[in-house]
């Protein structure tokens, strides 16, 4: 019984650890793409208006 304990602590543990990386790591590389994806888009539009 106490085996069982200490695994579902080890996964817990594991969970709050890898998740939030992994989540800010995916956020951040995906927040850099749009923004790359948007900057020749934005430049694209702007000489395509004249501004």
């Amino acid at each position: 019984m106490r085996r069982v304990i200490y695994l579902a602590c080890c996964v817990c543990v594991s969970v709050c650890i890898v998740v939030p990386t992994t989540f800010a790591t995916e956020f951040s590389v995906r927040w850099r793409w749009s923004l790359l994806s948007a900057s020749p888009l934005l430049s694209f539009l702007r000489i395509r208006i004249g501004i």
